[in-house]
Formats: C-alpha cells, sequence, structure tokens
C-alpha cells in the first residue's frame, strides 16, 4: 500500500488528533499490505525527539535531526507513528541526500 497524504490546514489544522486517528484507522483497514509506504505533508515537526519504540524498533540508525522546532502536529504524529509501528526516513539517510523540505512564499514545511 503506498498512500501519499497532506494534512489539509483547513480541515484538519485544529485537531492534529482527529486527523491522526483517521489515518491510524486506515493504515489497521489495509494492514494485510506487504508493505505500506506513508509520504506526505503533516504539519508535524518533531526536532530531535524520537519517533521509534525504544526496546523494539532494533538497532536503526539514529535520525538526524534537520529541523529543531516541534509543535503540537508533530506530538500528534509522533503518537500515530507509534500506533501505527512507522518511523521517520528523514534524516537516517546519507548526509546531505535527505533533507526534504519544501518552501513557499508562507513559509517553509520541513
Amino acid at each position: 500500500m503506498y498512500v501519499i497524504c497532506r494534512q489539509r490546514t483547513l480541515v484538519w489544522g485544529r485537531d492534529p488528533d482527529a486527523f491522526f486517528g483517521h489515518l491510524t484507522a486506515e493504515i489497521y483497514l489495509n494492514s494485510t499490505a506487504d508493505l505500506t509506504i506513508l509520504c506526505g505533508d503533516f504539519n508535524a515537526r518533531i526536532a530531535e525527539e524520537n519517533d521509534l519504540i525504544v526496546g523494539v524498533d532494533g538497532e536503526l540508525k539514529k535520525r538526524v535531526a534537520i529541523d529543531l522546532v516541534k509543535n503540537r502536529h508533530g506530538d500528534s504524529f509522533l503518537g500515530f507513528l507509534r500506533d501505527c509501528k512507522f518511523g521517520i526516513v528523514n534524516g537516517r539517510i546519507e548526509q546531505g541526500k535527505d533533507n526534504l523540505i519544501l518552501v513557499f512564499q508562507q513559509g517553509e514545511n520541513r
């Protein structure tokens, strides 16, 4: 299963828990998929917070945070990642090749 999504600020912007709850339900509904890749702009910033479950996710390469800002959406996103047993790729690939940032007139998304 390959999912591309974007947290629409007008629809979910004030309730990231509802957005990630809905997304979690969709992931569980498709739990028989051999592989799930989730890509998108979640308006979630987690700074240097750990996205993995310590003692469960094994010896994955430590994520190097590119963005040192954290927001409320980031807290909800971390809960979603742990609930669905997902992790973040950005910051774990060769340095300089994983800086996935979108910059536009109103600001930037990381």
